[in-house]
């Protein structure tokens, strides 16, 4: 794991502290996110799933845009805010690694929070989003680098954008279980024998995913991802494993497109199974050269 040092500004002398205000006064309280999944099986409603944003705001209003959602921007308080106005019947589901390696942070999680504050969907909790959860929580440990670049994006920002951001993240489930129980939403994908379980075996496998050993080759077998024996009726729909396309492999549904990779955002409609995607604007960051266990049939994005 990668971390990086934090410098944190002086204090600023105001009667308006800043983000980075609000962070050094949490450092060090050592607290943790309560891990824990929702059942949503009884809700009754249409859905649009996000795969991986990686602070690609930009992206994302773009395809939520494309989606049907009516995104307004607004000053209150002195705080940029997002307003959006969902489609009838449908709400949106971001599956995770919100932040990170991407340039629009702070828009994205505008949004983010709006999507919560407004009623408008959920938000799960992919690993880059524990590592800040951590990081804001105040743990005594290094900050992670690729958090610590986020909060670099955040420095302007205020301490009340801190605070509910705070809220949020100490907040979001590892995975959702909907629709009378046909679909079940994680970050990384869930196991059909883990499905209802608050384990942190669970919570793990939402977040992480599965990481087998590499093979008598050194490398990442396909056949070794979760997904290659899922047998499970209840149809899983996650991301963290970066693909040129959403690929269904048994029942189940990747879809990190590797956006900030320059890639493209997607999204699934849900009942209706169609695909929805938006191209990304650049590419932000080169892809990690480390391996990755994927699904079968597909490759990495590079």
């Amino acid at each position: 794991m990668h971390t990086a040092t934090l410098t944190l500004l002086p204090p600023t002398i105001s009667s308006s502290p800043s983000f980075l205000d609000a962070l050094a006064a949490t450092r060090n309280l050592g607290e943790r996110p309560v891990l824990h999944w929702r059942d949503l099986r009884s809700v009754n409603t249409a859905y649009d799933l996000i795969g991986d944003v990686h602070s690609c705001g930009d992206e994302l209003g773009e395809l939520l845009e494309l989606l049907g959602y009516r995104i307004t921007w607004a000053q209150e308080h002195g705080e940029r805010v997002a307003c959006i106005t969902p489609p009838a019947g449908r709400k949106v589901i971001l599956l995770g690694d919100l932040l990170d390696r991407g340039p629009k942070a702070a828009d994205t999680l505008r949004i983010a929070m709006a999507i919560v504050a407004q009623d408008c969907g959920y938000i799960l909790m992919g690993n880059h989003d524990f590592l800040f959860t951590i990081g804001i929580l105040g743990s005594p440990q290094p900050i992670h680098a690729d958090a610590a670049q986020t909060i670099s994006q955040l420095a302007h920002e205020s301490a009340q954008f801190f605070w509910n951001l705070r809220d949020m993240f100490s907040d979001l489930p590892t995975y959702l279980w909907l629709d009378e129980g046909r679909l079940c939403v994680s970050h990384a994908g869930l196991r059909a024998d883990l499905l209802g379980s608050s384990s942190a075996e669970a919570h793990n496998h939402a977040i992480y995913g599965n990481e087998p050993a590499r093979n008598a080759t050194r490398t990442y077998d396909p056949k070794l991802h979760w997904a290659a024996s899922y047998t499970g009726e209840t149809t899983m729909a996650y991301g963290h494993f970066r693909l040129q396309d959403a690929l269904w492999v048994n029942n189940t549904i990747c879809l990190d497109t590797a956006c900030v990779y320059g890639g493209k955002l997607s999204a699934l409609r849900w009942p209706e199974r169609d695909i929805v995607s938006v191209p990304a604007h650049a590419q932000y960051t080169k892809a990690p050269l480390r391996g990755r266990c994927i699904p079968p049939g597909t490759s990495l994005f590079y």
